[in-house]
């Protein structure tokens, strides 16, 4: 990765050399540090597990709706490595088993800290809350600023991108999803689709 950044580095300070601004030649530290940042941080979630994270704690035979809302998270979107931030909201009908709290916010670190989409994180943070506690049904929504979008191309400073993900009776049951969706402050006319 050091060799990379590295390369990178000497790209841009090649390309700068016809402006009348070339880059400082301080920097010898550059590629260390960015390879302990994407390692360390932006892509620690690949060194994670799931199945882990998501210990089902048992519960009663209560199907009340559990959700939680805005959990923040910071991703890196693979098709132009730069990052998109928000919001992820999960809501999920346990089964006699539900997860700790802040076990649904590592999950969010886990599989945000890695490349990706956020049509794809929004799908596997729902079927891995489906699969790891098998509840009647999971819910995801994300809502995200994406710099590729508000820094470069159409710069678009203020907008979201908002996706959602459902299993179970969530997808089988539409009043069950838009009670879901109140719960998470998303009205029955902003209720997305994927």
């Amino acid at each position: 990765m050091q060799r990379g950044i590295s390369t990178f580095l000497e790209g841009v300070i090649e390309a700068s050399r016809s402006s009348a601004t070339e880059p400082r030649a301080d920097l010898a530290g550059v590629p260390t540090r960015v390879a302990r940042a994407w390692r360390d941080e932006l892509l620690s979630g690949y060194r994670q597990d799931p199945a882990k994270i998501l210990d089902p704690l048992p519960a009663g035979p209560e199907r009340d709706l559990v959700a939680a809302k805005d959990i923040e998270f910071t991703s890196v979107c693979r098709h132009h490595l730069l990052p998109f931030l928000g919001k992820v909201h999960i809501a999920y009908v346990p089964d006699r088993k539900i997860a700790g709290v802040s076990s649904l916010g590592r999950l969010v670190d886990c599989l945000s800290r890695r490349l990706q989409l956020q049509e794809t994180l929004t799908r596997q943070i729902a079927e891995a809350v489906q699969e790891h506690l098998r509840p009647e049904g999971a819910l995801c929504l994300i809502e995200a600023s994406h710099t590729c979008m508000t820094v470069r191309g159409a710069r678009k400073v203020h907008s979201r991108v908002v996706t959602s993900a459902y299993t179970g009776l969530f997808e089988r049951q539409a009043s069950r999803r838009l009670e879901a969706m109140a719960l998470l402050g998303q009205s029955k006319q902003e209720s997305p689709r994927q």
